[in-house]
């Protein structure tokens, strides 16, 4: 097989409505992002330049239940095995002038890596329309092979579907303010499978494209 990044392009992830409605949500609170952090909590704006927001209240659970709608039909297209769900993880993100987020994976190593047992990953991109920032593409790399990185552009409504372990980055964003409505807004949502007996959570586990 071509050495590739595997991912699936979802334009219809939710009904205009809904998804509108999320734009709104994000665009209220915008006060309340803070500045994202990477595993265990630590800042480090040189690698990741954004903000996140933690809670999304009821709006997360409606983006739980279409990500385990789609999981069926996903995981074989990402070249995934069936696997059971235990839990979906949801976060937001913004991105205003300068914002980036260097190149990472979304499952972790290490002391993390029983607790962090995240296997597909999807990013649900929301902006203002027409969009007034410029870049903040997501950058994915394939594995293995000589081809180069896919980059998806951030377009208002679309998710893009991908597996967690696969190395991936947010490009630099560019944009004249940083009001709720100049910014580049991302929904993450993590799919984990069950985690072996006896493995906790580690709550400071973050990344957010």
């Amino acid at each position: 097989m071509t050495p590739r990044a595997p991912h699936v392009l979802l334009p219809g992830f939710l009904e205009p409505g809904p998804r509108d409605d999320l734009l709104a949500l994000l665009r209220s609170r915008r006060a309340e992002f803070e500045a994202g952090r990477l595993v265990g909590g630590r800042l480090d704006a040189g690698i990741r330049n954004g903000l996140a927001l933690l809670d999304l209240d009821e709006a997360a659970q409606a983006l739980r239940d279409r990500a385990l709608r789609e999981l069926p039909a996903l995981a074989p297209r990402l070249g995934l095995p069936a696997f059971t769900p235990e839990e979906v993880e949801v976060q937001a993100a913004a991105y205003g002038d300068g914002g980036h987020y260097d190149r990472h994976i979304d499952t972790f190593v290490g002391e993390h890596a029983a607790a962090a047992s995240r296997v597909v990953t999807i990013v649900l991109y929301l902006h203002v329309l027409p969009k007034r920032f410029g870049g903040g593409a997501l950058r994915l790399f394939p594995i293995g092979g000589d081809h180069g990185p896919v980059d998806v552009e951030p377009e208002h409504g679309q998710a893009v579907a991908f597996p967690s372990f696969l190395a991936h980055q947010v490009m630099p964003v560019s944009c004249s303010g940083d009001g709720p409505d100049d910014l580049r807004y991302a929904v993450n949502i993590w799919i984990r499978r069950q985690a072996p007996a006896g493995h906790g959570r580690d709550g400071k586990l973050a990344s957010v494209t």
